[in-house]
C-alpha cells in the first residue's frame, strides 16, 4: 500500500493554508501507524497459524483488524478457505447438535425417537420423530454458536424455510411441529437445550425463528441438567470466535 504524503510549505502563509504544523505532525503520525501496520500484517500472514483454537481465532481477528485499517481486502484464497471452514463447522456442530437431541429427548420421556434424515434424506421440516404420553412430534433439530461472531448472543434460530409448508407436513405425519434448540459454548464444552413446539413461537409473534434470549428461553422447557451442560465431545474448533468476545 502506497503512502502519499503531502507537500511541506515553503513559506509561512502557505503552511498557515495547509492547516499548521499540526497538520504535518498528524500526517506523519498516521503514515508511522500505517508503515507499522504493514509490518506486522507481513509478519503475521508468514504465519504460521498457532494450532490452539483460541489462539487461532485471536490471530485471524488481527488479520483482519489490520487488512480493514489498511484497505487491503482479503484474498481469493483466504475467502475460500474461510467460507469451506465455516461450512464445515455448521456441519460438524449440526450433526452433533441431532445425536445429542435424541438422547436429550429420551432422558426427557420421550418415547420412540426416531432420525427421520436417516429415513429420509433432508426432511423440508423436521430431523427427528418422538413420542410423549399419546401425542406425535415432528422435532427440528437447530444448534448453534451461543454468541455470534461479533461477542453478542445470537438472538434468534431460523427453524422453517419459507415457502415450505408445514401444516401439510405436520399433518401428513399426523404429528405437531416442534423444535430443540441448542446453544453451545464451543471453549466451554458446554450447552443448553430447549424444546418447545411451532405453536408456541408462532403465539409469540414468530413465524420462522425461534427466539432465544435469556428471558424468552425460560419459557421453554429445558432439557439440558443443569441449565450450562457439559460435554466433552465439544470440540473448541467449532467455535465462530465470539465467545471471549461476549457481551451479554
Amino acid at each position: 500500500m502506497a503512502l502519499h504524503t503531502m507537500a511541506k510549505p515553503k513559506t509561512f502563509e502557505a503552511l498557515v493554508r495547509a492547516g499548521g504544523p499540526e497538520r504535518f505532525v498528524r500526517e506523519a503520525a498516521n503514515q508511522a501507524a500505517q508503515l507499522e501496520r504493514q509490518h506486522w500484517l507481513k509478519v503475521l500472514e508468514r504465519g504460521p497459524s498457532p494450532e490452539s483454537p483460541k489462539m487461532a481465532a485471536l490471530y485471524a481477528e488481527y488479520v483482519r483488524a489490520l487488512r480493514r485499517q489498511l484497505g487491503v481486502g482479503q484474498s481469493a484464497d483466504v475467502v475460500r478457505d474461510q467460507t469451506r471452514e465455516r461450512v464445515q463447522r455448521k456441519r460438524a456442530l449440526g450433526d452433533w447438535g441431532e445425536k445429542k437431541a435424541i438422547n436429550l429427548l429420551k432422558r426427557a420421556g420421550f418415547r420412540n425417537v426416531r432420525d427421520v434424515n436417516a429415513e429420509a434424506p433432508n426432511h423440508p421440516f423436521g430431523d427427528i420423530y418422538a413420542e410423549r404420553a399419546t401425542v406425535r412430534y415432528l422435532i427440528g433439530v437447530k444448534t448453534r454458536n451461543k454468541y455470534q461472531a461479533s461477542g453478542l448472543i445470537n438472538p434468534t434460530y431460523n427453524v422453517r424455510k419459507r415457502g415450505v409448508d408445514v401444516d401439510a407436513i405436520a399433518q401428513r405425519h399426523n404429528a405437531i411441529l416442534a423444535w430443540v434448540a441448542i446453544p453451545v459454548i464451543p471453549e466451554e464444552q458446554s450447552f443448553s437445550a430447549y424444546f418447545g413446539t411451532i405453536a408456541q413461537i408462532e403465539d409469540a409473534g414468530e413465524r420462522f425463528s425461534i427466539p432465544m434470549r435469556p428471558e424468552q428461553t425460560v419459557l421453554y422447557e429445558c432439557l439440558s441438567r443443569p441449565l450450562e451442560e457439559s460435554d466433552q465431545s465439544i470440540r473448541a474448533d467449532w467455535s465462530n470466535g465470539g465467545y471471549p468476545r461476549r457481551r451479554m
